[in-house]
């Protein structure tokens, strides 16, 4: 897709070190969705990503990082993200709130 770029990170001892802020935009330059990545806590088996009118859901795979996306909270070269974190059984883990901003 021609609105979107790939992304790339640097991983180090399992982490991302890196968020790797994306900025996808319409036509007219406005940001309509943001892509980061997360390091999911050792224990996390899902991460639930808050979104208007339903949260996102995504799986944790052998504890890498995640690429999770946000169509709100968008800024000039920045983004919000709020999710939670849960083990295997559904208990919450952590609740977090990350701002990656496009390095420059």
């Amino acid at each position: 897709m021609p609105w979107c770029g790939r992304a790339s990170w640097p991983f180090r001892n399992q982490r991302v070190s890196d968020a790797r802020l994306s900025i996808c935009v319409d036509r007219r330059g406005r940001p309509v969705a943001a892509f980061a990545w997360i390091d999911p806590l050792s224990r996390a088996r899902w991460i639930v990503v808050d979104q208007p009118g339903a949260d996102v859901a995504y799986r944790v795979a052998g504890g890498l990082p995640l690429r999770v996306e946000t169509v709100s909270g968008i800024g000039e070269g920045w983004a919000g993200f709020r999710y939670e974190e849960y083990d295997e059984k559904g208990v919450m883990l952590a609740r977090k709130t990350i701002t990656p901003a496009i390095a420059g």
